[in-house]
């Protein structure tokens, strides 16, 4: 509501529940706060109380104390947001608890600055997706969950975060929440940042030794993932009548120490429920280039690549966060069918299982691949497609290497691969065949594997690479490869820095690449 006042404002508002703008007290104080100067007859203030009471309004307002989805509205701070004829205001607690929202620059030069060097990093690319992915939860039967980028300082770790947060807000380090909050306070951030991403750094700040800090990590976990915690300020108790915080939310967090490290330190087990809602992500691509695999002929080094280019200077502080944006206007059943076939994508090509922990370890990587796809598609990233997907599948391999059971995949990986070439099944072997028993070219197209032997490299196998990669789980896959390499059972081109070698294998046309194992891996 609005009321006159002297010429040094044109207008006050204040909001008021029902029951209190009702009780002329409460409704004379408020205004009296706010700076309105009521007559100092109280029957005339009373009149004017009584008119009010009995007027229709021009327009209705909805205040919520969060901000995100409300119907089909997305509410933003400082931004009203319309249903149909009904006005929807967000009135939060603390500012600092609340994501920024604003508008410095143009998409152009975000896309410039900030998502064209982005492509440079698969770490980069994630973090932008993930803060698209937020507002989709909504379309999706999908639980709260959180990253956590763990690796060495100066390499980029914060810088992944500044990125994440220009989608929408401000990326300014000083202003980045850290983890020494309370679990009160982050209960009310995370409801300043419903439907969003909520970045999170430094876990070194947390106080106490690494069991007490891997039980508080398990404990905040577990209620972020809850979408619902205990609020203990009074402006959201008293001014929305609220007994808890509601929220749907992802996070971001970085530090030094994986939490699976730190309960390792701790003699601690993380469960696997814990696993699946708090994720630890590898922050390192490269050893030399930290969170970047590659950089541009124009960039010398990483340094020169870093926060300066990326999430801080010409950073889009969008009005509305394109997601929402752009979900608004697709077909109001055909968006959910959208995202659950993008997330359906990823989970076929990480051959993640249709049900049980591992699936829901997949999630915020799958839902930030149906953003990041999504994003392409409504042109708010400069990536190309294959970009996200490579992205995503780097970053899922890289954290499901984490997980304490990969020694048992490793295991399993290779016992699979000795099993295979021991039964001979799609084995062509060239040593048996000779110099003069030559085999056809059918025989050679449909064999997996060729047993044959050179002075130099002893006898070996040669695993035709898509056979190979068919077999095993893609996070697998790189445990296994890793590990054969470390071992000295697979032969690498030492001269192009690849795990293949290039052989030519009669009734194959031209040279192909095969990954090459000796022999002495079946002893």
């Amino acid at each position: 509501m609005s009321f006159p006042l002297p010429a040094r404002r044109a207008k006050v508002e204040i909001a008021l529940p029902p029951a209190d703008f009702h009780a002329p007290h409460k409704w004379r104080s408020e205004l009296l706060n706010a700076g309105y100067r009521l007559p100092q007859d109280r029957a005339v203030a009373t009149l004017i109380h009584n008119h009010l009471l009995g007027s229709s309004p021009k327009e209705q307002r909805l205040v919520v104390a969060s901000v995100g989805w409300h119907g089909d509205a997305f509410v933003l701070p400082n931004l009203p947001s319309r249903q149909g004829a009904r006005v929807i205001l967000f009135q939060g607690g603390q500012a600092g608890r609340v994501a920024c929202f604003g508008k410095n620059g143009t998409l152009g030069d975000w896309k410039r600055h900030v998502a064209e060097p982005a492509a440079h990093s698969s770490r980069l690319v994630l973090s932008i997706a993930l803060a698209f992915a937020a507002p989709l939860l909504r379309f999706t039967r999908f639980d709260s969950c959180g990253l956590h980028l763990e690796g060495p300082s100066s390499k980029g770790k914060t810088t992944c975060l500044l990125a994440a947060t220009s989608v929408s807000g401000r990326p300014d380090r000083r202003e980045l929440l850290t983890w020494d909050a309370t679990k009160a306070a982050l209960s009310e951030t995370a409801m300043g940042h419903n439907d969003c991403l909520m970045c999170i750094d430094e876990l070194a700040n947390t106080e106490g030794n690494s069991a007490a800090v891997a039980q508080r990590m398990r404990e905040v976990a577990y209620m972020l993932a809850s979408g619902r915690g205990r609020l203990r300020s009074s402006v959201y108790g008293t001014s929305f009548n609220l007994k808890d915080a509601r929220w749907r939310v992802l996070f971001l967090s970085t530090g030094e120490k994986a939490i699976s490290t730190l309960a390792r330190e701790a003699n601690v087990d993380r469960l696997k429920g814990e696993l699946v809602r708090l994720v630890d992500v590898p922050a390192l691509a490269s050893p030399g280039l930290g969170i970047y695999e590659s950089l541009p002929d124009t960039v010398a080094s990483p340094a020169a690549f870093g926060s300066d280019r990326v999430g801080v200077s010409t950073a889009l502080r969008a009005r509305v966060p394109g997601v929402p944006q752009q979900a608004r206007r697709e077909p109001r059943l055909s968006l959910p069918g959208k995202v659950e076939a993008l997330v359906e994508r990823f989970m076929t090509g990480a051959r993640a299982p249709q049900d049980g922990w591992e699936r829901r370890f997949a999630r915020p990587f799958a839902l930030s691949f149906a953003a990041g796809k999504l994003a392409i598609r409504w042109g708010i990233v400069p990536w190309k497609s294959t970009t996200v997907g490579r992205s995503m599948q780097a970053c899922y391999i890289a954290a499901r290497k984490l997980v304490p059971d990969a020694q048992e995949l490793l295991e399993q990986g290779i016992q699979m691969l000795r099993s295979r070439l021991q039964r001979g099944e799609g084995v062509l072997d060239l040593l048996r065949q000779g110099t003069k028993t030559m085999w056809t070219a059918e025989q050679a197209k449909a064999a997996e594997i060729f047993a044959c032997g050179t002075p130099t490299a002893g006898r070996h196998f040669l695993i035709k690479p898509a056979a190979f990669e068919s077999w095993f789980p893609p996070a697998q896959r790189d445990v296994v490869l890793a590990w054969l390499e470390r071992s000295g059972h697979l032969i690498k081109d030492e001269r192009r820095g690849v795990r293949t070698l290039q052989a030519q294998i009669k009734g194959i046309e031209g040279r192909g690449r095969y990954y090459a194992l000796k022999a002495t891996l079946l002893q």
